[in-house]
């Protein structure tokens, strides 16, 4: 995503592009602030972005009919193009602080906001108790709603008397019971109720209950300091073994190869020296008993270049190579052959070779997502 202001058709005065380049489909809310003296800020969903490139500071005020440029691709503002969808543009006529950017973010603020679990999670047995959310500015009770069945509880008010109606309380948080089921998705919406008696229909939240225990789904990792990916994973800087977690510049962790979610933990690992092995280390503030709610599996999802054979169309082989040299008389790579029958002859051309390490099994990068506790299936 790019930002671009220019005044009248004139070159660009400021610009920059958020860290946070891919397009997503669901709305996000944007907004540009900028003081004369200092650097364009970006927020998104009301935290601030980290852009890979920011124009220097200008000073002066920006003429009455400037130009403001959203789009993909940033600093080319001629080509600059988004395939997506823009809704209520705003401007004002000061400098935003972040306090309030994060109240327009909210938009009606008699209602409730700022969930847990966030609208969309996935999350687990222990972290779904209690539900909490924070109230709006002139709340004086709050009508909580949960079921399984959006339909249902878009329908339901306060004289349901399916279950849908979890009841009417002055605190901002609420343990469900009995338990609920693991597996399913769950609607919450909440009701505010003013001082005079006023009802505000609340946003309808939702999120999804697994039928596991999350120890780590590199989900609440961001680009601000002290909650990046390889602030909380101890790597080869500090245990002294061949690892890297994390990337050098924003975004830190792994945007695009998933298991689930939106990021994974990208690990660098160089076996070819001294200690000869790559680790990354997670530590716990507390003890964590892995055993709880019946759990009997530590499951890590992996990711790499996996040796591979195939064979995706006629007279085509796509393979990966294996071994850890190829000089002077040593020949350990994989290889393919085809067998003829009577005289023949083939001919091989090498189309593309990729993704090529100068010491083969010695170092490379694996993604890891989703490391959680699980049931041992009978």
């Amino acid at each position: 995503m790019g930002v671009t202001v220019s005044v009248n058709g004139s070159p660009t005065i400021l610009q920059l592009e958020s860290s946070s380049g891919r397009q997503t489909t669901d709305w996000k809310h944007l907004a540009l602030v900028w003081s004369s003296g200092q650097t364009l800020k970006f927020y998104i969903n009301g935290k601030l972005d980290t852009p890979t490139a920011n124009s220097a500071a200008v000073t002066g005020p920006l003429a009455n009919s400037s130009t403001v440029i959203v789009g993909k691709g940033g600093k080319d503002v001629g080509n600059s193009s988004w395939a997506g969808l823009i809704d209520e543009v705003r401007v004002y006529s000061k400098a935003l602080t972040l306090e309030e950017v994060q109240t327009i973010l909210r938009g009606d603020l008699r209602l409730a906001w700022s969930p847990s679990p966030a609208d969309g999670a996935i999350t687990d047995i222990v972290k779904v108790a209690p539900l909490t959310w924070q109230a709006g500015d002139k709340a004086a009770a709050h009508d909580i709603f949960l079921g399984a069945d959006p339909v249902a509880v878009g329908a339901a008010n306060d004289s349901d008397a399916t279950g849908l109606y979890c009841g009417r309380r002055s605190g901002t948080s609420f343990a469900p019971t009995p338990p609920l089921d693991a597996g399913r998705k769950y609607f919450w919406p909440i009701d505010e109720i003013d001082s005079d008696g006023r009802v505000s229909r609340g946003f309808f939240w939702s999120f999804t209950l697994a039928d596991y225990l999350i120890v780590d789904d590199f989900e609440s990792y961001t680009e601000d300091d002290g909650s990046r990916i390889y602030q909380s994973w101890i790597n080869g800087w500090s245990n002294n073994t061949g690892s890297t977690v994390g990337y050098i510049q924003a975004p830190f962790a792994k945007q695009k190869t998933v298991h689930s979610g939106r990021q994974s933990l990208p690990l660098d690992f160089d076996n070819v020296k001294a200690p000869f092995y790559s680790e990354a280390e997670q530590q716990f503030s507390s003890v964590q008993d892995w055993t709880a709610h019946g759990m009997t599996d530590l499951v890590l999802y992996v990711r790499g270049y996996p040796v591979s054979f195939l064979g995706p169309a006629p007279g085509v082989i796509t393979m990966s190579a294996s071994g850890t040299d190829i000089w002077n008389t040593a020949d350990q790579c994989r290889y393919a052959w085809k067998r003829l029958t009577g005289n023949g002859s083939i001919v091989a051309r090498i189309e593309s070779v990729g993704n090529i390490d100068p010491v083969e099994g010695g170092s490379g990068r694996l993604f890891i997502d989703d490391l959680r506790l699980t049931k041992s299936k009978p």
